[in-house]
């Protein structure tokens, strides 16, 4: 019999290479087909029953659920982002929220720092098209933080102490 732990592997695994294609998708169409979304919700829904933290899951679900849709009418980020967020908020543990929450905003604010000085580079060097013509694509450093969050909140899956 497959152990929890294999399967968890698996499905972080399975996770991030969602992940990294919807982050070349995001990159180079600016658009993200709503099934990566779909299939990583389905993926952290099978990670939070794995660990039995489906109630703890649909918690956290929700409340990024409001955050999302707040950011989204906002328009902080886009429609792909806040289906992203939402769609990993069940592999966030309750007591890792704030945690989770200031790595995002970290590797959110990193990106878009880059993607501002990379446009005042494009702006001095005479090139017309700036890179902010269109939104940034906030897929990126959110995998960013999926991955570093998964890799340094390691203790609070099955697979304890394999990183």
């Amino acid at each position: 019999m497959i152990s929890n732990i294999f399967i968890e592997i698996l499905v972080l695994g399975a996770i991030g290479i969602f992940l990294v294609l919807g982050s070349v998708q995001d990159i180079i169409y600016r658009s993200v087909p709503n099934i990566i979304p779909l299939i990583i919700l389905i993926l952290s829904s099978a990670s939070a029953v794995i660990n039995n933290r489906i109630m703890e899951g649909l918690l956290v679900f929700i409340l990024t659920m409001l955050a999302s849709l707040f950011l989204y009418t906002r328009r902080a980020i886009g429609g792909a982002d806040a289906k992203l967020l939402m769609s990993l908020a069940p592999l966030v543990p309750v007591s890792l929220m704030a945690f989770s929450l200031l790595w995002l905003a970290f590797f959110l604010l990193g990106f878009s720092l880059l993607y501002l000085f990379l446009n005042i580079i494009k702006f001095k060097t005479g090139q017309q098209q700036l890179l902010l013509e269109t939104s940034i694509p906030f897929f990126v450093p959110v995998t960013f933080s999926y991955f570093f969050i998964i890799k340094t909140t390691a203790s609070e899956y099955t697979f304890a102490g394999l990183f």
